[in-house]
């Protein structure tokens, strides 16, 4: 299995399997979409075959990590089951931040899901 950087950003591929007539590669880790604040927006490569588009949100601080995962379809909502350790006053703030900046979002999103070069937006 061959290892090597592929055009999302911050995103190792390792291998590659056959999907319909494509070619695509397995990821390891993340494409970074947003930065906003304190919170890093992303993407997961494995996530690309979920139907409804999403990101995950994480914030680092002294080394302890959160994250939590947001549907983007039909509309902004947390998904109840990667809640993670975020405060209900901390969701709030980071839904909030995901419907002002949807539409950054979601064309991110659709670079990344169309195999194009994703660059992280600082806000």
């Amino acid at each position: 299995m061959r290892t090597f950087k592929a055009l999302h950003s911050g995103t190792v591929w390792v291998g590659l399997f056959a999907r319909s007539d494509k070619i695509a590669y397995l990821s390891i880790t993340i494409g970074k979409l947003l930065i906003f604040a304190r919170y890093v927006f992303l993407i997961y490569g494995s996530d690309i075959y979920e139907l409804r588009k999403h990101v995950h949100v994480t914030y680092n601080h002294r080394g302890f990590k959160r994250s939590c995962k947001f549907w983007l379809e039909p509309e902004v909502s947390l998904d109840e089951n990667k809640k993670g350790d975020f405060t209900d006053k901390e969701i709030r703030e980071i839904a909030d931040l995901i419907q002002e900046n949807k539409q950054i979002l979601l064309a991110q999103l659709e670079l990344f899901y169309t195999y194009q070069q994703v660059k992280a937006i600082r806000q």
